[in-house]
């Protein structure tokens, strides 16, 4: 998608000057990464609000992951911080028409499901675990998430297993509650 980066707004500028961060998070060396982490966190997604910028990162870390096939840790932490964040009814003025950001966001990272849950096999340590985390908060809008999580629970032993179960908690919860009109529908999804 062919985003104009210097339009897009950030929680302190303009989604341009994301560009080396983002090479830096997904390319980098571990402190470039964890640097650029912590950029880009304070950028799009600041302390779980979510601004218009957030929209090109979800799609640039995705179109890494569909040609790589897998991402680095910190990629994968900050897909979950994007997708568990809010935007207050904020938009974003995508380059096909104007969305909620947390609608934009959730339905980019949702639509890659069967390539994110092709790469779980080959994660480890902290990539796996922030992935899991991911998959923990995207079950309350995807049954298909919580059977991915089943089958791996089955199929891990120890930690893994471990981290694999939480997720799946965390993902049936999150599912029951959305069910049981306990959590409200954000302001993108009513």
């Amino acid at each position: 998608m062919g985003w104009d980066w210097s339009s897009v707004p950030t929680a302190t500028g303009r989604a341009s000057e994301l560009a080396p961060y983002l090479d830096a998070l997904l390319e980098g060396e571990e402190p470039r990464r964890d640097k650029a982490f912590s950029f880009i966190y304070g950028k799009v997604v600041n302390q779980g609000d979510l601004y218009a910028g957030a929209a090109p990162v979800v799609d640039r870390i995705l179109a890494f992951l569909r040609a790589q096939g897998s991402l680095p840790e910190y990629a994968w932490l900050i897909l979950h911080e994007i997708f568990r964040g809010a935007s207050y009814g904020r938009t974003v003025c995508a380059p096909d028409g104007e969305y909620g950001i947390e609608e934009y966001c959730r339905r980019q990272i949702l639509g890659e499901m069967a390539i994110i849950s092709r790469s779980i096999a080959g994660l480890t340590g902290n990539a796996f675990f922030y992935c899991m985390l991911l998959f923990g908060s995207m079950g309350e809008y995807s049954p298909e998430v919580r059977a991915i999580l089943e089958q791996e629970v089955s199929t891990s032993t120890g930690e893994r297993r471990q981290v694999a179960s939480d997720a799946l908690e965390v993902a049936v919860e999150l599912a029951a509650e959305r069910a049981s009109g306990v959590r409200e529908p954000s302001d993108d999804q009513r």
